[in-house]
């Protein structure tokens, strides 16, 4: 038998992994943290990128709106006969959102886009920062982007 370890979801989970073992599957649960705490630093160095498998698209204003298909199951259908689920949500963006929106594209660190918010829209520089920062943790939490962040060089 094989004494590696299984990392299944969570039933429910929000953000965490279990790791199951094969000695003890039911007493030797672990939770795992499934993202790692970053430096402040490497937060702002980090690049956000906007996930593939979401479509957006620009309204007649230019904001932005962002299409978000429900998910594919039979799990998924039978919930959504009960409590009517859409099969799309459309979620839109004000002018700031939509900015911030164009800016992860993975070429933009988070520094340089609080220095563009805080010079764009009259802003002190931790303002733009907490605002921005904030943001960018929801857009992070409903799975909208990622953050791609630069290891770090050994000496």
């Amino acid at each position: 038998m094989n004494d590696a370890p299984l990392k299944r979801p969570k039933a429910g989970g929000r953000g965490r992994l279990l790791l199951i073992t094969s000695q003890s599957p039911i007493t030797n649960y672990q939770h795992m943290a499934r993202t790692k705490k970053i430096s402040r630093e490497a937060m702002l160095g980090s690049k956000p990128v906007r996930n593939e498998l979401v479509h957006w698209d620009r309204d007649d204003n230019g904001e932005v709106l962002i299409t978000l298909t429900r998910q594919a199951g039979w799990k998924f259908d039978l919930l959504a006969k009960i409590f009517y689920v859409p099969k799309e949500r459309k979620i839109g963006l004000d002018e700031i959102g939509s900015a911030v929106w164009e800016m992860c594209d993975g070429k933009h660190t988070v520094d340089r886009m609080i220095r563009s918010l805080a010079d764009k829209y009259q802003l002190n520089r931790r303002e733009a920062e907490v605002a921005l920062t904030t943001y960018l943790k929801q857009l992070g939490k409903k799975r909208l982007i990622g953050f791609a962040v630069a290891k770090k060089r050994k000496a």
